[in-house]
This record gives C-alpha cells, structure tokens and sequence, in this order.
C-alpha cells in the first residue's frame, strides 16, 4: 500500500489533472449548447425578473444564478449591468465555471467516499483517478448542465451515511447532513433519489444482516469456530453497536424527513417568484410533463437504460466544420466536435466488474447463511452493488426520452467495483495478475487520450474523427 506521503502526492496529481482538464478551453466552445439553452437561461431568469416553468425542481437553476451574478462581480471581468444584457450576450464562462469547480473536486469527494467504506489508499485513488477522466463526468464539468450537482450532492450523502456508522459520538450530526445533501440531490432532480434508496435500502440490509449475526453470537457461541475468527465476532460486535447507537425511528427522520423538509424548503423562493402554481401543482405539473410531454426516442441521442453501461449511444453537444490548409499545402477538413463521450474501456471492464461482483456476492451470501462465514466484502460488494442497481434499475420503468447522462450516478459505483478488482490484483503475488492489472489500467489511460478531443472540443481531421467513430451509433 503506498506510504501517506505517496498517496498524497499522487491524489495531489490528479487533482490537479482534474482541474486542469475540466477548466482548459471552457470558455472555447459557444453558448448555449445542447441543453445550456435551458438550465443557465432560467438562473438569469431569476435575476432579471423573468418568469418560466421548468420541468425539473430549482435548485439547478438558483446555482446557475449565483454563479452568473459571482462572475458579473469580479474585478477584473468587463461586463456590462446584467439588466442590460439578454442570455445569448452572456459568455459561456460565466455560467460554465461553477460546473467545472463541482466536476474538478469530484475526484476529491470520490476518495473519500471510498476510502471511508474500505480503508485502502490504492483502492480509493484508483477510484479518484476513474472519477477524474471519466469522458462523461469530464464533459458535464465543461456545460452548465445540472447532472454533476446530482453526483456531488449524491456521494456527500453516502459519506456522510458512512461517517454515521464509523463515529460514535457524531452519528447524529453526520445523519443530519446526510439527510440534508439526500435533499439538495432531489431539489436537482427526482433522480437524485437513487442516492436515498441506496442509503435505505442498504441501512435496512446491514441491519438484518447484524441482527442475524447477533442471534448467532448470542446463542451459538460455543460454535465460534464456525466463523473465522475471534476477531470476527468483535468486529461484527463493534458494528452492531454502531448501528444500534441510533434509535431505528431516527433514521425515518434523517432519510426522509429532513429530506422531505429540505425539499420544501428549497422551493420556496421558486414559488415566489413564479407564482403561476403552488407547491402542489407544480409536483403534479412536473410529473405530467415527464409522463407526457417528452416522449421516447423524441430526441435522436434517446437511449435504452441497458445500453448505458456498453456505452452504445453517446451524445453529441456541439459539431462545427472548416477548411484549412495543412502542412503540406493540401486543403482539409477540420471537425471541431464534443460528444458526452465516456471512456469506452472504462465502461466496458467496470461492467464486467458489476457482473464478477454481483455472483461473487451471492456465493459468499450463501457462505455466510450456511457456513456463518463472515467477511468485509460481503458489505462492501452490497453497498457498491446496491448503489449501482438502485441508480440503474428504476430507469426500467420510465418510459420517456432517456441519455446516457443519466447513468453517471451508478457509473461510479461500477468505477468502484472496477477499481476493487484492480486493487487485488495488484496485490496479488502472481506476475500474471500483476501485469493483467497494469495491462487495464494502460488501456484505460489510452482510451483517456484518444477520445480526449470529442470531449475537449479539439480540432481534428475528418478522417481522424471518423477513425473515432467506432460504430455508427456513435456518430
């Protein structure tokens, strides 16, 4: 495992990378693209008095509004009264820069997050890396386009939720503040959600689980020898009066009321100044405009939930061409493209990853019923799997338009799984493992630099980007 001083420096690299990457050229690419024209549009809605009906809950639009007016108030910007300008007189920056600073301490949020549900520094700065040039994350970073809060607020929750079971005299501080981000990640949007039925979903199986384990310390003891070892049963000990430190009605309180409260709370200012409908109403209206008024495949970039994760249909943002004149003398093409384009190898090994993951689970699940086998991995791969699937799985049932972009929340549960076998077999004693690790890792960093001008908005070729274009469904 890397000493403190190398992980520091190492995750200080790709900090670093992070920002650099998301901040370079973001101003480059014209406003407003792809959905720019909505989101950025209703924050300075907000401030010039402007009313509008958005389909989705505020609190996307309040950040896009302070991020505007923070950037009309710096010193050294030259921008004439906001009052005096339309949307399209704004520049892309002024709107862009809040997503880039959310996306480039993403891959900080990640490190922690993973390094708080399994303490190892390797697993969680590969973790961080994944996060950090994920082509997809990396795009929404460089567009004012909400997803990236959903993600930031998301993952703040699930450490929070971890903090709460690992400190005994702060559980219901950290419970608060989970209960509190599970709210800012639904006043983004309803998908944020998944992040709280991961939380509940996995609250309520570690506490079946223990409460099986106890009943088996209580009254088997005598049977030790069934588990591992003695430190075992401490540990499954130690776990059950962490979670019980807690009364059980609490967490209702925590997970959804203060959730709930948040919710309300943060549409206030919404409903006060579009005053067309009330709390209510505007539920009701949101939930029949995603029930009606966007229909499947409306949009040509629509894609099935289950290609997400082979990443069959990325989405194009912005395309111009021009002539030019190389080094040679001869005319060419120049594309200037950005698709919210993943790192193809990145998703195709963290899929298998899920997959190798979700039947390891099953077979030490049977183990633990049948044998009393208790392990670590047995709550790490629940909590990773359930994260996946609950942000993956409910897409199944709507029936609207939906993108790619809506995978990144259980994207980085498969960039955790991915990142857990590597860390293994980098461990491993083996030379062939060894190398099979350092082998993905190697492709995944060359993915990360061939696709980087798709995602960057990089000229290129015609004949360079059609080499790009794996399969027609990218183009």
């Amino acid at each position: 495992m890397l000493s403190n001083y190398k992980a520091l420096c190492v995750g200080s690299f790709i900090l670093i990378g992070s920002f650099t990457l998301r901040f370079l050229y973001l101003g480059d690419i014209p406003g407003s693209t792809f959905d720019e024209v909505f989101y950025p549009r209703y924050g300075f809605n907000y401030l010039t008095g402007e009313n509008f009906f958005y389909s989705h809950p505020p609190l996307g639009n309040y950040i896009y509004a302070a991020a505007i007016w923070i950037y009309s108030q710096l010193p050294w910007i030259d921008l004439a009264s906001i009052d005096t300008l339309s949307f399209e007189q704004l520049p892309p920056l002024s709107y862009r820069w809040i997503n880039a600073l959310f996306g480039s301490l993403l891959c900080l949020l990640a490190y922690f997050v993973s390094y708080a549900v399994w303490k190892n520094k390797n697993f969680a700065l590969i973790v961080c890396f994944f996060v950090a040039i994920d082509g997809s994350l990396l795009v929404d970073s460089r567009f004012a386009l909400p997803n990236i809060f959903i993600v930031i607020f998301g993952l703040s929750a699930l450490l929070c939720a971890a903090k709460s079971q690992s400190s005994y005299g702060n559980s219901r501080y950290w419970l608060l503040s989970c209960g509190i981000f599970l709210g800012l990640a639904a006043s983004v949007k309803w998908n944020g959600l998944g992040y709280l039925l991961v939380i509940l979903s996995f609250f309520v199986a570690l506490y079946s689980m223990q409460k099986i384990d106890l009943y088996e310390l209580r009254f088997t003891q005598a049977q030790v020898n069934r588990l591992r070892t003695q430190k075992t049963v401490n540990n499954i000990q130690q776990k059950i009066s962490v979670t019980n430190s807690v009364p059980q009605w609490e967490y209702l309180m925590y997970f959804l009321a203060v959730p709930l409260l948040v919710y309300v709370v943060i549409s206030i200012p919404d409903l006060q100044f579009n005053t067309e409908y009330g709390f209510i109403e505007k539920q009701q209206q949101m939930l029949g405009y995603h029930q009606i008024m966007v229909e499947e495949n409306e949009h040509p970039y629509c894609s099935k939930w289950y290609s997400w994760p082979f990443m069959i249909r990325p989405i194009g943002y912005f395309f111009s061409n021009r002539d030019a004149i190389d080094a040679f003398g001869n005319k060419i093409m120049l594309f200037q493209d950005v698709h919210l384009f993943p790192n193809p190898f990145l998703y195709w090994f963290s899929a298998i990853a899920i997959l190798t993951m979700g039947v390891q689970w099953l077979k030490l699940f049977w183990q633990w019923i049948n044998q009393g086998v208790v392990s670590h991995k047995l709550y790490l791969f629940l909590f990773i799997l359930l994260g996946y699937f609950a942000n993956l799985l409910p897409w199944a049932f709507v029936s609207r338009c939906l993108f790619l972009y809506h995978y990144q929340p259980a994207s980085v549960f498969a960039f955790l799984a991915l990142a857990w076998y590597l860390t293994q077999l980098t461990r491993s004693e083996s030379l062939k493992y060894k190398i099979l690790s350092w082998g993905i890792l190697t492709i995944i960093v060359v993915s990360f630099l061939y696709w980087l001008p798709l995602q960057l908005g990089i000229d290129l070729e015609s004949d360079a980007f059609s080499r790009r274009m794996w399969f027609q469904s990218w183009i």
